[in-house]
């Protein structure tokens, strides 16, 4: 199975996977297909085992096996058990992420604690059965705490990692690659943000709008298949040329149960449900200092939807057959450091619109910068600022209106981020965050929040 890719902040890898937010753009090291995970491990430059045999005939060498939380991790190797399981083919990652925010909104002051654990199983079926191209990969996740956007009632998230009280079963998939690793099909359950609008530089922020757009996330009955729920679907993903990439996925339309935060693992096939698909053009180019890339994406559900604003003759809202919607996004290195590879100031500009027959959002638009390196003796620590906006839809802002709720036309988060490396093990993100017009209610007072996130890796 040829290598996929996964990028490094500071000591910290995030794979391409995840709603964590470790990571940044501008290194990029080898790694098997099946470890492309959607949790957040520790980093630093991870160093390929000692190769003492080959394995079978049409089986990777124990060189290529990498076990980063083996050497990075708080709990280590486990008395080698841990690194035995990776060159048999299973790779454990645990982490424990938490979020404590200060929160001030008019003359009212208080704060949130919010609390993600997670653990991820990769399976190289080459390693365990002799499946040349297999991969399978589990993870679940713990959620606890209060979620601030709650508490000041704003579209944006302010922390990514909020969700119900509940223990998660996010992935649980079978992925068949072939042609060299161009062709992938995947079935399970599956999170569309693991590789959908999925970007490298929003990543170091903790705000959840700078993940899976406004647009998107906010559309449909219970959300796409993204953290905190997620569904039964396809997808398949296949590599044009080194530069060009195509994904294409198909899902159970209503994720979860939308009366029901805390239901996981859902399988639900009735008619009713619909489908929800997504495809997604990627082109990128890279250089050992500096990258750009552009992303086009489509999406569309095929449920029933109630009109915001028109009605049927008996005064029961229309009904809408399906709803959908478009996204794009520029990103790339502005400005790399000459002679520090992966360092530098990063720049990203993403828009996306939704049906606005059925949507609150119907548009959104942010932009962020990124440094990598910016301090000397810090080369791996990341420095963000940016901003977010969601758009009400004309239709929603109307039916406010009429029921005596008017609403402001969006609301804007603006956020400054520092990621800083402790050790292999420890991260932790201080943030600021200014919510205009929260909820896009014109009695709302604007927010003001300070944050802090603390990643463990165990």
């Amino acid at each position: 199975m040829n290598p996929d890719r996964i990028v490094l902040s500071g000591f910290f890898t995030k794979m391409r996977r995840v709603p964590g937010n470790f990571f940044s753009p501008f290194t990029e090291v080898p790694c098997g297909a099946f470890t492309a995970l959607l949790l957040s491990v520790a980093a630093g430059q991870p160093g390929a085992l000692a190769a003492e045999e080959e394995l079978d005939a049409g089986r990777t060498s124990t060189a290529e096996v990498q076990c980063e939380s083996c050497d990075d991790g708080l709990t280590g190797d486990w008395g080698g058990r841990r690194r035995s399981l990776a060159q048999a083919g299973i790779d454990i990652n645990l982490s424990n992420t938490g979020d404590v925010f200060f929160i001030r909104q008019g003359g009212t002051e208080t704060a949130t604690y919010t609390n993600l654990f997670s653990a991820g199983f990769s399976f190289d079926m080459e390693r365990l059965a002799s499946m040349d191209g297999g991969s399978a990969y589990l993870w679940v996740v713990d959620t606890r705490g209060d979620d601030p956007a709650d508490v000041i009632g704003s579209v944006h998230a302010p922390s990514n990692i909020a969700a119900a009280d509940a223990f998660r079963l996010l992935e649980a998939w079978y992925e068949q690659s072939a042609y060299d690793d161009r062709l992938g099909v995947l079935a399970g359950f599956y999170a569309v943000d693991s590789e959908f609008d999925s970007k490298y530089t929003t990543s170091v922020f903790i705000s959840g709008s700078f993940g899976t757009g406004l647009d998107l996330s906010e559309s449909g009955l219970n959300g796409p298949s993204i953290f905190p729920v997620t569904a039964f679907g396809t997808r398949i993903r296949y590599d044009v040329s080194e530069e060009v990439k195509v994904r294409l996925a198909l899902l159970d339309g209503v994720p979860g149960k939308p009366d029901d935060p805390t239901a996981t693992g859902v399988l639900d096939f009735s008619s009713d449900q619909g489908v929800f698909a997504i495809g997604e053009v990627d082109w990128e180019t890279r250089s050992e200092s500096s990258f750009r890339r552009v992303v086009l994406g489509a999406w569309h559900y095929t449920t029933t939807f109630d009109d915001l604003l028109d009605t049927e003759p008996g005064g029961s809202p229309l009904q809408r057959k399906g709803s959908g919607g478009f996204y794009g996004f520029i990103e790339g290195m502005l400005v790399p450091e000459q002679g520090s590879p992966g360092q530098g100031l990063a720049g990203i500009v993403r828009v996306g619109v939704a049906d606005d027959d059925v949507n609150q959002v119907a548009g959104y638009y942010g932009a962020g910068l990124v440094y990598r390196g910016l301090f000397p003796g810090r080369d791996h620590d990341s420095i963000g600022i940016g901003f977010s906006t969601a758009v009400n839809g004309d239709k929603y802002q109307q039916a406010q209106a009429l029921a005596g709720q008017p609403v402001t036309d969006s609301e804007t988060e603006l956020v400054l981020v520092y990621s800083a490396s402790v050790n292999t093990w420890l991260q932790i993100q201080p943030t600021f965050e200014y919510i205009i017009d929260p909820g896009t209610d014109p009695a709302a007072d604007n927010a003001f929040l300070a944050g802090l996130r603390i990643g463990v890796l165990f």
